[in-house]
């Protein structure tokens, strides 16, 4: 073998036995790394036995017949449904034909649930009761919340304790901000509407203009 050749080939064999030493050392501290992460918050979607040791014990799953006699006219569209401690039945979140989650603007929303026999949900913050046109108690987002383990929205432990579970689909998409659905909810003669983020528990305010994902209930 030349002196070249050997010279190529051993700085080669060098370069693969580094590269493969590095990628080791990167694996183990990725590994590590991993190891060392605190735990994300439990994404589990809960069975409903499960469920009532998690939180309240009085969700409870709503069927068809009932639904027609509290006038739903769309059994499909309305979808799975939850009644929730209060009385209110909550809907799954509309879909397209092929199952994927549907958005529509706010005007659209208000549509769809009214052709379901239904309406939006309240979505007013738990600090505006009793402020301007909103009425002296909890709006339905806010009374959901409750019920899966939310203190408040308006200090900063007050949704460190919130658990999305049970209503389908109610978080689990990709991005954060794809959890938002639509309430009736506005302040004052604002084109703006509080959206109710089922992901991470907290209501914001939006152009009612932007496409949202919604989620029907009764009465």
């Amino acid at each position: 073998m030349k002196p070249f050749v050997a010279f190529t080939l051993t700085i080669t064999l060098l370069i693969s036995v580094d590269g493969q030493a590095d990628a080791k050392h990167v694996s183990e501290a990725r590994k590590g790394a991993e190891k060392a992460a605190p735990a994300a918050r439990p994404r589990e979607v809960l069975g409903n036995e499960k469920f009532k040791k998690a939180c309240s014990p009085d969700f409870e799953r709503v069927a068809e017949d009932a639904l027609k006699k509290v006038g739903i006219t769309d059994l499909k569209q309305f979808g799975e449904a939850w009644r929730t401690p209060d009385g209110t039945i909550w809907s799954n979140i509309a879909t397209n034909p092929d199952g994927s989650p549907k958005r529509m603007n706010h005007e659209d929303a208000t549509a769809y649930c009214k052709q379901l026999g239904a309406r939006l949900p309240t979505g007013y913050p738990d600090d505006k009761n009793g402020t301007g046109d909103f009425p002296v108690q909890d709006s339905d987002v806010v009374t959901l919340r409750r019920f899966m383990g939310a203190k408040n929205s308006t200090t900063p432990d007050g949704l460190r304790s919130y658990r999305p579970q049970v209503l389908p689909r109610l978080e689990g998409f990709e991005k954060v901000y794809d959890s938002e659905m639509w309430t009736s909810s506005a302040q004052g003669t604002s084109s703006n509407h509080y959206v109710f983020n089922g992901a991470e528990g907290y209501t914001s305010m939006h152009f009612a203009g932007q496409k949202r994902l919604v989620r029907c209930v009764t009465p």
